[in-house]
């Protein structure tokens, strides 16, 4: 009998633990998802040069700090050449920080691969970061830079970006 009140107590112990956790894995799930899904449509933005909703993606402080629209018509003239498609596209976690068992921390890298444009060109990869929630620095909620890798040597990468702070 003592075993027997011991094992259901270690059982609901266990099941108090496990079940805060498991809620934060179906939220840090459904987030990770939903940065896809925005991912999706953020390559039909790209590929039909909308500027506007591209903007719009950004976090509130790119938002104020860059003059966006302008930094995406030149990031099209120096491009020079219409995205067509692409051949893989990967979410990573690489930021998270939980407080009280809530997500208060979730930054998700965006990666898309083998970029086809209209001349038949492909660049190897491109994406962004994005501050998916942030309790501390809500402003910083959105897209922060997003970077098309044209070419990548010994010397380092050659990229066409936006909202990067150009020094």
């Amino acid at each position: 009998m003592r075993y027997f009140r011991l094992s259901a107590i270690l059982v609901i112990v266990l099941f108090v633990f496990t079940s805060c956790s498991w809620e934060k894995v179906i939220e840090e799930d459904r987030l990770v998802n939903e940065t896809k899904e925005e991912a999706e449509q953020l390559f039909e933005y790209l590929k039909n040069e909308d500027v506007e909703n591209l903007s719009s993606l950004f976090c509130q402080k790119q938002q104020n700090e860059h003059d966006l629209s302008a930094e995406w018509k030149e990031f099209y003239s120096e491009l020079d050449d219409k995205i067509l498609s692409y051949d893989n596209l990967s979410t990573m976690v690489t930021q998270r920080s939980v407080k009280d068992g809530q997500i208060t921390l979730l930054v998700i890298k965006v990666t898309f691969k083998n970029i086809t444009m209209e001349s038949g060109k492909t660049y190897e990869e491109m994406g962004y970061s994005t501050d998916v929630r942030d309790n501390v620095f809500p402003e910083e909620e959105g897209i922060g830079v997003f970077a098309l890798t044209l070419e990548k040597s010994d010397d380092g990468y050659k990229q066409l970006a936006v909202g990067a702070d150009r020094t």
